[in-house]
């Protein structure tokens, strides 16, 4: 279901069926309320997650424990991702996701999905939705001004099939994660047609660095995200295998 088909509530954002039932007249205040990672999940697809629910799903759990402060996701994000980084950081969080559209930045719904996913925040969260890529110099420069100094607590690397851009992404974002913090890898399976490299790439990393994988179907091409999390005994240059 795209944005623009789903039913959505008063706030605009939110599928309405997952409205909470409210005894009162007065409009529950829907972000606040403490959905489980399922209702969470199901409302991010709303705004295009793509099948792999249970993976996101053990993905955002993991993040609610950490409840990061600074998030960064890499990438084309068609903002389900991004939801749902929202609902697990603090609340105080600043969020930022760079990267082009996954359709046509001249497309005549563009900036109805950059309002909402701009609009994802929680009260006291600071989004910011960057259409350069992020790889460039211009990229960086404006992360590196939303984050004013502050480390990563979270960076989030959307699948590539290029794997020098996965490896280039991290080589410029990684060493902003701070120890204790967490970094995600999605499409770690080899891809359809034989292409392994990016598996090739996820099993280097983590054999460098802690890292975990979150796999719901073995046989699913593309799928799985792998997650390593920086310790102090982690090599500085861990995304370097």
């Amino acid at each position: 279901m795209t944005l623009a088909a789903a039913e959505v509530s008063p706030a605009g954002l939110l599928p309405a069926a997952d409205l909470p039932a409210s005894p009162v007249r007065r409009p529950p205040r829907w972000d606040r309320i403490p959905f489980p990672a399922s209702r969470v999940v199901r409302i991010a697809a709303a705004f295009g997650l793509g099948p792999r629910r249970a993976e996101f799903g053990q993905l955002f759990r993991l993040l609610r424990r950490l409840r990061p402060h600074t998030v960064l996701e890499l990438g084309r994000s068609r903002g389900g991702t991004f939801f749902l980084w929202t609902r697990a950081a603090a609340g105080r969080a600043t969020l930022v996701s760079t990267g082009p559209p996954p359709w046509e930045i001249d497309d005549p719904g563009e900036d109805a999905r950059w309002r909402a996913m701009t609009a994802f925040g929680r009260p006291g969260q600071r989004l910011h939705l960057l259409r350069d890529d992020p790889l460039t110099a211009t990229a960086r420069t404006g992360v590196d001004a939303l984050l004013a100094g502050r480390p990563l607590d979270f960076l989030f690397l959307t699948g590539e099939d290029d794997v020098e851009r996965v490896r280039r992404g991290l080589a410029l974002y990684g060493p902003l994660v701070r120890p204790g913090g967490l970094v995600a890898l999605d499409g770690i399976r080899p891809r359809l047609g034989g292409n392994d490299e990016l598996s090739r790439l996820w099993n280097e990393l983590a054999a460098s660095a802690r890292g975990r994988e979150l796999v719901e179907d073995t046989s699913r091409a593309g799928g799985g995200i792998g997650v390593v999390r920086i310790e102090p005994e982690t090599p500085p240059t861990w995304w370097r295998p």
